[in-house]
């Protein structure tokens, strides 16, 4: 008789973090994320096989770049592409010229907010294709919709287990139904925010 006591066999999953997606709006509701804490939540009783990390990269922002090579340490991968900025201007498409619109009602002058084209979202998509034969379910924190394509075609076509981690507010409706699970961060925020040491203390 076999007395041995299996252990069940864990999923193999892989996190692939759109961190431009996260943390403004961790930001917008008071705290800083820490990506390990966060890695932690996603990927309980489940065996990591990589961490991928997307971010758009200020080349002068030495800060973001130390942060980087942290990741990198402790052993992520990190993913980048350098930021690229369009004006808050509005320009006729014919001859280039600046156009200046104001409100009717109050006077006051309109321009497009300043957009961040940052091609992450290929980065990822890529990624997932490209590392899907290593893990059994892809965690993807980020709440865009453009992901949608990719992830029905891991669940469909490829067998995998798909799991988004987003906030609420920036999370698309449609994955509810397309993922085999959703954790909404704002649930968690005390698990995923970063712990500010006090100088001088252990």
């Amino acid at each position: 008789m076999n007395n041995t006591i299996q252990n069940p066999v864990m999923t193999r999953s892989s996190i692939f973090i759109d961190w431009s997606n996260i943390f403004i709006y961790a930001k917008n509701l008071g705290f800083k994320i820490d990506p390990f804490r966060l890695c932690d939540l996603v990927s309980a009783n489940k065996q990591v096989v990589q961490k991928h990390y997307f971010s758009a990269e200020d080349p002068e922002n030495t800060g973001q770049q130390r942060f980087h090579e942290g990741l990198k340490k402790r052993g992520c991968f990190v993913h980048t592409h350098v930021l690229v900025e369009r004006p808050g201007k509005v320009y006729c498409p014919k001859c280039r010229v600046e156009i200046n619109y104001t409100c009717k009602d109050c006077g006051a002058q309109i321009t497009l907010p300043p957009h961040k084209s940052k091609r992450i979202d290929i980065l990822i998509a890529l990624k997932l294709l490209q590392t899907s034969h290593l893990y059994d379910e892809a965690v993807l924190i980020s709440g865009d919709q453009d992901f949608i394509p990719i992830i029905d075609h891991l669940r469909q076509e490829e067998g995998k287990k798909v799991t988004i981690a987003s906030f609420r507010e920036p999370l698309s409706y449609e994955y509810h139904t397309t993922c085999d699970n959703v954790i909404i961060l704002d649930e968690h925020i005390e698990e995923i925010k970063q712990i500010v040491k006090p100088r001088g203390g252990f």
